[in-house]
C-alpha cells in the first residue's frame, strides 16, 4: 500500500528513505504516512506493510489508550514532545524506544508527526542491571557498616598477636585478649593507663616516651613500620623476648594513635638456640669425618704401598721353590704351593684394587672433555677375549662428550662393562646394551645386560667395600669394583644405581652433569 503523501511528496520521501535513523510520519487519523526502510526494520516489517496503517499496531495492548491520548494532546499543542515508549514488534516482543516527535503543516492545511526513533532496550537493561547493583553495594555497605564493628571485635580477640593502641600521651586505648595472656594483665587493669608503666622494663621507659615523642615532631620513628625484637616485661617481672611493629594510624576528625602488634618469641628463640647449638656439633662431626677420611685414605695407601714389598718377596720365593723342589713335590706339596701362589695374586689384586679406591674421586683429578663413544670401544676392546670367548652381542648407542677425568670414567665403565660379560647364565647369547638419555640436566648412562641379576634386597650391598654375591670359585673378583664406581660418581655429583630381575638382567644407571 502507498500513501498519498509518499506521491506527493517524493523528494521528501526519497531523502527520508535514505537516511540512517529510524524515522516515520503519522497522520491526524493516526495512520502511517511515511515510514523509511530503517523504521520498518526495527519492528520487522517491511516499509509498504506499514504504510497506511494505525500506529497503534506497534503500541503494546496495555500502553495503546495512552498513546491514543498523547498524540490527541500533541495535535492540539503542537509542542515538540520526546520520551521513552515501549513498542511492540512483528514477532510480539517488546522494544523500549527513546522517540522525538515535532509537527509539520503540507501546503495543503494537513498536519503530520514526524518521528524519529531509536532503540535503547540494551541501554536500558544495562540501566536495570546498574541500579541493581546500586542498589546490592548499597545494601553491602550498610551491611558492612553494620559489621564492622562486630568484625573488628572478632579480628581483635582471635589475633594470635597481641595488639595494643596507645595516644600520643603513652595511654592505652586497646589491649586485646592476646595481650592479656602475654603479659598478664587484663584490660580493665590497663586501658586508661600508661603503657610504660606496665610491659616496658626500667632501661627502656624514657627511651619509649621520646620515641613517641620524637615521631609526633618529626613524623619519624624507630619502631614505626619496621620489624624489630625486643625485651618486655610481663605482670610476674619476668623480661622476655618480643617481636614488634608499630604503625600510626590517624581517623578523621580524631588524634593519632600507635597499634603495636607483639607477638612473644620466647619459643622461637631457644630454638633458634639449639638449632645453632645442632649446627656447630654438625659442622664439627663432618670435620672430623672429612679428617678420618683423609687419614682412612692416607692409611690404605701407604698399606697397600707397604704390604706390596713383602707380598712381591713372598710371590718371589714361591717361584724359586716351585722351580728348586719341582721333582721332589708329590702332588699334595704341588697343591699346597698353587693354593699359596694363587693367594699371592689375588693378595695382589686386592692391594692394586685398594690403591685404586683410595685414589678414586679426588678433587685435584684433571677433567677433560672425554668422548663416551671413543671411551666405550676401548674399553670393549680391552675386554675382546672375554667377548670372543662368550660370544657377547654388544650394542652401544650414541653416547655424548662429558668433562669429566678419562681415567675415572675409564674405571667406570671398565668395571661396569666387565661385569656386565662376566655375570652371565648359560642358557642364551649374552647380550650387552650401553644407552644413554638426557634428565634433568644430566647424562644418564646405562650399561644393561641380559646375565643372571640379582634379587631388590641386594642392590645396595653390592656397592659396599668388598661385599661380593658370588663364591670365587663361580665368578672371580674382589668386590672392589662397584665401590670405586660409586666413590668416582657420587664425587663429582652424580649418583648410581642399578634395577634387576633374578634370571631376567641387570641394568647399571649413573648420572653426569652435563
Amino acid at each position: 500500500m502507498t500513501h498519498e503523501f509518499c506521491s506527493e511528496n517524493p523528494l521528501l520521501a526519497a531523502t527520508l528513505s535514505a537516511v540512517r535513523s529510524a524515522v516515520c510520519l503519522v497522520d491526524e487519523a493516526g495512520t502511517f504516512a511515511f515510514v523509511n526502510p530503517a523504521y520498518a526494520d526495527l519492528f520487522g516489517y517491511r516499509p509498504e506493510e506499514m504504510i497506511g496503517t494505525s500506529f497503534l499496531e506497534i503500541v503494546p495492548d496495555n500502553e495503546k489508550e495512552n498513546a491514543i491520548n498523547i498524540t490527541n494532546a500533541f495535535f492540539t499543542s503542537g509542542k515538540t514532545l520526546s520520551g521513552e515508549w515501549k513498542r511492540q514488534k512483528r514477532d510480539g516482543s517488546l522494544l523500549e524506544v527513546q522517540s522525538h516527535a515535532q509537527m509539520i503543516t503540507a501546503s495543503d492545511g494537513r498536519r503530520f508527526i514526524v518521528v524519529t526513533v531509536e532503540d535503547v532496550s540494551r541501554r536500558k537493561k544495562i540501566e536495570r542491571q546498574l541500579n541493581s547493583s546500586e542498589k546490592r553495594y548499597r545494601s553491602a555497605l550498610e551491611h558492612v557498616a553494620t559489621k564492622t564493628e562486630e568484625l573488628r571485635r572478632l579480628i581483635m580477640n582471635a589475633a594470635l598477636d597481641a595488639i595494643i593502641c596507645i595516644d600520643a600521651n603513652d595511654t592505652v586505648s586497646l589491649w586485646n585478649p592476646q595481650a592479656e595472656k602475654i603479659f598478664g594483665w587484663t584490660k580493665e587493669e590497663v586501658v586508661g593507663q600508661r603503657l610504660s608503666d606496665y610491659i616496658i622494663p626500667d632501661p627502656y621507659k624514657e627511651m619509649h616516651r621520646n620515641g613517641i615523642k620524637r615521631y609526633m615532631e618529626t613524623g619519624q620513628g624507630r619502631a614505626i613500620n619496621t620489624l624489630l625484637e625486643l625485651t618486655a616485661v610481663n605482670r610476674e617481672g619476668h623480661h622476655f623476648p618480643i617481636e614488634l611493629t608499630v604503625l600510626p594510624i590517624r581517623q578523621e576528625g580524631e588524634d593519632e594513635i600507635f597499634c603495636a602488634f607483639i607477638r612473644d618469641i620466647t619459643d622461637r628463640k631457644r630454638n633458634e638456640e639449639t638449632l645453632r647449638d645442632l649446627n656447630e656439633r654438625m659442622s664439627k662431626t663432618i670435620e672430623d669425618l672429612a679428617k678420618s677420611n683423609i687419614e682412612l685414605e692416607q692409611f690404605a695407601y701407604i698399606a697397600s704401598h707397604d704390604l706390596q714389598e713383602p707380598l712381591r718377596m713372598v710371590t718371589s720365593f714361591l717361584s724359586q721353590l716351585e722351580k728348586k723342589y719341582d721333582g721332589k713335590l708329590d702332588e699334595k706339596g704341588k697343591q699346597y704351593l698353587n693354593f699359596a701362589v694363587d693367594g699371592a695374586v689375588r693378595m695382589r689384586k686386592v692391594i692394586l684394587d685398594l690403591l685404586e679406591y683410595s685414589r678414586a674421586g679426588k678433587a685435584d683429578i684433571t677433567t677433560e672433555q672425554v668422548d663416551l663413544n671413543q671411551l666405550a670401544s676401548e674399553v670393549l676392546k680391552l675386554n675382546t677375549a672375554a667377548i670372543q670367548e662368550k660370544n657377547v652381542s654388544i650394542t652401544v648407542e650414541q653416547l655424548p662428550v662429558v668433562s669429566f677425568s678419562r681415567i675415572s670414567m675409564q674405571q667406570i665403565f671398565q668395571n661396569l662393562i666387565g661385569n656386565a660379560i662376566k655375570y652371565q647364565g648359560s642358557n642364551e647369547r649374552p647380550e650387552v646394551k650401553i644407552g644413554c638419555r638426557e634428565v634433568d640436566g644430566f647424562w644418564e648412562i646405562s650399561v644393561a645386560d641380559n646375565g643372571i641379576g640379582m634379587e631388590a634386597q641386594f642392590f645396595d650391598k653390592i656397592f659396599v667395600l668388598f661385599q661380593r654375591l658370588h663364591n670365587r670359585d663361580e665368578y672371580s673378583g674382589t668386590g672392589i669394583g662397584l665401590s670405586i664406581c660409586k666413590k668416582i660418581i657420587e664425587g663429582s655429583g652424580g649418583r648410581i644405581w642399578v634395577e634387576s630381575e633374578t634370571g631376567a638382567g641387570s641394568t647399571f644407571y649413573f648420572t653426569i652433569k652435563k
